[in-house]
């Protein structure tokens, strides 16, 4: 898409185009459930933010609920940014491509949950 499309304020990044591949981690779950109230489908969906610097709507919708219909990818962020965002934790949408968390956004969710992703 060239640059003139991408709306004001946007910044180019690129997504991933790997296929995410999710190490099991349900003490990270945890952590996010207890300190943001994520469900585990939220939570895998943070993890693979947390892992990637963008993540596409199909790389996210084929880890965290791929049995749905691909636009509960948008539902789970919409919940998830209530979510974080009352500790200034925000994700950033890529406009026509998907998802990122800045490392400051990362920083702050990980100092409020403690430990590594």
């Amino acid at each position: 898409m060239p640059a003139a499309d991408w709306p004001a304020g946007s910044r180019l990044r690129q997504p991933t185009t790997a296929p995410i591949r999710l190490d099991e981690r349900p003490d990270f779950l945890m952590r996010l459930k207890e300190a943001f109230g994520l469900t585990p489908a939220e939570g895998r969906l943070i993890q693979c933010l947390m892992q990637a610097r963008a993540c596409t709507k199909p790389h996210l919708h084929a880890v965290v609920a791929p049995e749905a219909e691909p636009k509960i990818v948008d539902v789970f962020v919409c919940k998830i940014r209530g979510k974080l965002g009352k500790f200034q934790v925000r994700i950033e949408t890529i406009w026509g491509q998907g998802y990122a968390m800045t490392e400051e956004n990362k920083r702050r969710l990980m100092a409020r949950i403690g430990g590594a992703p």
